[in-house]
């Protein structure tokens, strides 16, 4: 079973030919263990790539690309599972849309005979409400939890979150701990947790540093214990490899101006592969 562990980065997929150098160079200059893509129209063929499944991926007909993928992969691995249900301009269902829309998925597994993990479902945790439903990260994972459970299909395989709003090393530890101390436990039990997204949004450089090595921190206890520890994360999906034209302060990597077609490090970039060098 593939899982998507590992010390990681979120990067927009070029599915044009001519912009597709971009998403090459970068992955070459980081080597990431692994990277998802957030948008993700469909499932992609492409190394290290975990696959994404949205909400209007599972919300009518399932595009082609999703059962190749799955058929591709007989003895499984790692889907992560919506993309911040409890954003407006995101995913945006209810928590019992989450259900049925995971019973639909793990029953479309079950049909073509594959094995399937999830991780899921990535909610920005400690994002205030910005849901028709009213409801913050926390609120709407907890009540999609018990919508599952009463189900029978008991949450994901494993849990994704982003952890936006951690605008500083202490922002994120204290966002850290609200998630362990006070309902992990009562919800989730030992399952991994793995930190889909995180960024110091458009902060500085130093900002960024401050939570980028707080969440190397929290990789690294995830290494030390093991999937089943308590303090740790077993994933870290930095925001993101290059500018999507939102945040650029927490890029790894920019267009060299002074080269054709060329990418290359950003000194926060460095800085993210001077913590992946003492990994390897």
């Amino acid at each position: 079973m593939k899982n998507p562990y590992g010390w990681a980065v979120n990067i927009p997929w070029e599915g044009n030919p001519a912009t597709l150098w971009r998403t090459r160079q970068t992955l070459e200059l980081l080597a990431p263990d692994r990277w998802m893509d957030y948008w993700c129209e469909q499932p992609v063929d492409f190394p290290g790539y975990v696959p994404t499944i949205r909400s209007w991926h599972l919300d009518g007909a399932i595009p082609q690309a999703v059962y190749e993928r799955l058929l591709a992969n007989p003895t499984g691995e790692t889907w992560l599972w919506l993309n911040e249900p409890n954003v407006s301009d995101q995913d945006d269902i209810t928590p019992a849309k989450g259900r049925d829309l995971a019973l639909k998925f793990i029953n479309v597994a079950r049909n073509l005979d594959v094995d399937m993990n999830w991780c899921g479902p990535n909610c920005s945790v400690n994002f205030p409400a910005q849901h028709a439903g009213g409801l913050s990260g926390q609120a709407w994972w907890r009540e999609w939890l018990r919508l599952t459970r009463r189900a029978g299909i008991g949450g994901a395989s494993s849990h994704g979150i982003h952890m936006y709003h951690s605008r500083s090393r202490a922002m994120l530890y204290e966002t850290w701990a609200s998630l362990v101390n006070d309902w992990r436990w009562q919800w989730i039990g030992d399952k991994p947790i793995v930190i889909t997204e995180v960024c110091a949004e458009d902060l500085p450089l130093d900002k960024q540093i401050e939570v980028m090595d707080g969440c190397f921190e929290l990789y690294q206890t995830g290494l030390r214990e093991g999937p089943t520890g308590k303090n740790g994360a077993m994933g870290v999906y930095w925001f993101a490899g290059y500018d999507y034209g939102l945040w650029q302060n927490c890029a790894l990597c920019e267009v060299d101006p002074g080269k054709s077609q060329t990418m290359r490090l950003t000194p926060l970039g460095r800085h993210w592969k001077s913590l992946q060098a003492r990994l390897r």
